[in-house]
């Protein structure tokens, strides 16, 4: 009965802790696909129980989790050591490809970019205009990072995803990092699914039309630009602090949604009915954002320039 208890007590444990971290974005969804390949060691243990008894099993867990455990810390210096190859600018000083992430612009005029990564820094941005590429990255991952480009001449889609191959718990979001570089005078897509990040979208200067937000804490900045003559932004975030810039003769509608969100939208000149805020010129205005936003704890503040 001590065994049946001690054994399910911790696997449900476990189990609910790794569902907690992937809801947090504590680590990738990928990792949880990786220790299913570790399903063996309850037969081990089960094995293990019938020879020796309830006394033994004990013993055994805790040497088992020590070594897995240790075997996890040792592998992550290698994880330190080979992140120069995956640290990478994606393009050389002569404009030659090093790596294939980088995809050379033909006749597209308008671009999805899927992001799907875990916790980390996040800087988006334009490519300056005299260069030929569509995209440009530069990052610090741990994880080898996948890409899938699909679509025509005139319309592409580009999915950015890690693949975990192993669960490293001694991975820290501040020491990884994805900047990427876009071309500027395209029709342009957003929809980033991120873990608790550092987050600084400069999409000023970017043709952006709709952009998806999803993450967990995050602590962040985006600058929108008018570019575009409409902009639909949605938020999905977890406890986070976001700053959000909009030029002062654009028209702004925010609705929210989601417990204690403190704001200051009615000092920027926003006019509140139920939980939707509207600025005075949103009818009329030439440029416009309408921002859907459901948040935990959080405060979000915006501000003209």
């Amino acid at each position: 009965m001590k065994f049946d208890r001690l054994f399910w007590g911790m696997l449900f444990a476990f189990i609910g802790l790794l569902i907690l971290g992937s809801n947090l974005h504590w680590w990738s969804s990928d990792s949880i696909q990786y220790l299913w390949h570790l399903w063996p060691l309850l037969l081990i243990i089960l094995g293990v129980r019938l020879i020796f008894g309830d006394g033994m099993i004990v013993v055994f867990i805790l040497f088992l989790s020590a070594l897995v455990s240790l075997a996890y810390v040792t592998d992550f210096q290698d994880i330190r050591q080979s992140i120069q190859s995956i640290s990478k600018r994606e393009i050389a000083s002569d404009n030659s490809e090093k790596i294939s992430d980088l995809l050379r612009r033909n006749n597209e005029t308008e671009a999805i970019y899927n992001l799907n990564l875990g916790a980390l820094k996040l800087k988006i941005s334009d490519l300056p205009p005299y260069t030929s590429n569509l995209y440009e990255t530069d990052h610090r991952l741990y994880y080898p990072l996948e890409t899938k480009q699909t679509g025509n001449d005139s319309r592409k889609e580009i999915t950015f995803k890690e693949k975990a191959t192993r669960l490293y718990l001694g991975q820290k979001s501040q020491d990884r990092y994805f900047n990427l570089f876009l071309a500027p005078d395209v029709d342009t897509v957003l929809n980033l699914n991120i873990g608790a990040s550092s987050l600084t979208l400069d999409l000023e200067k970017l043709k952006i039309n709709n952009l998806y937000l999803n993450t967990g804490a995050t602590e962040g900045e985006i600058k929108f630009g008018s570019l575009a003559s409409s902009v639909k932004a949605e938020i999905n975030t977890g406890a986070s602090k976001y700053s959000l810039k909009v030029p002062k003769d654009t028209g702004v509608k925010i609705e929210t949604s989601g417990a204690l969100v403190t704001n200051n939208f009615s000092s920027q000149g926003l006019i509140k009915n139920d939980e939707v805020f509207k600025s005075d010129n949103y009818d009329s205005a030439g440029n416009k954002i309408d921002f859907k936003i459901k948040a935990g704890v959080s405060t979000i503040n915006l501000e003209h320039y």
